[in-house]
């Protein structure tokens, strides 16, 4: 009696061996998992951002359309993003810097207001390229988001390309009177 009790007694619970593997494979588990949801999270912001872009490019389209003008001759600018090229980080800019007083008016003469934004904080920003190049007048302007980066890069002014940022979501926006 005395012996069968031993055995079953030595049965009741785990080893500290097993309850280490245990633990272990949970926090691998647990590693896998966040890592896949960080992937997740950043293609949300990038959803967000697309759908921000496509309904500011909507809100213009709308503007174009009942004051019968080019989006240029309604922001009275010709590159409202210009300001902002290569300036660094956009989500931290102080309202007083150029890049945001020069969107900030664009996006109030066009109805937008306050100054919309993408998923990392950064403003959208906007170039209006309607007549900018005499070999290309009806190159159409566009809508950018500086991404996750934060960060806008310079203009390739050859006439065929924009200024560009390679991580954050962009809308073409069709020339007015071209379309």
């Amino acid at each position: 009696m005395y012996f069968s009790k031993m055995i079953f007694s030595k049965n009741k619970g785990f080893t500290l061996i097993e309850l280490l593997m245990v633990i272990a494979v949970i926090g691998l588990l647990s590693s896998i998992i966040l890592v896949s949801l960080k992937g997740v999270r950043e293609k949300a912001r990038f959803a967000k951002t697309e759908e921000t872009l496509r309904q500011v490019y909507l809100a213009i389209e709308l503007v174009r359309d009942r004051e019968d003008k080019a989006t240029r001759y309604i922001t009275g600018s010709w590159c409202c993003e210009c300001p902002c090229r290569g300036v660094g980080d956009l989500s931290t800019l102080p309202d007083s810097h150029s890049c945001i007083v020069n969107l900030t008016n664009c996006f109030n003469k066009l109805g937008l207001s306050p100054l919309p934004r993408d998923a990392w904080g950064s403003p959208i920003l906007l170039d209006e390229n309607e007549y900018e190049w005499a070999a290309n007048p009806c190159r159409r302007g566009t809508l950018n988001s500086a991404g996750p980066d934060k960060k806008y890069g310079p203009a390739g002014h050859d006439g065929n390309t924009e200024a560009y940022d390679n991580d954050g979501p962009r809308v073409l926006v069709p020339m007015y009177s071209c379309r």
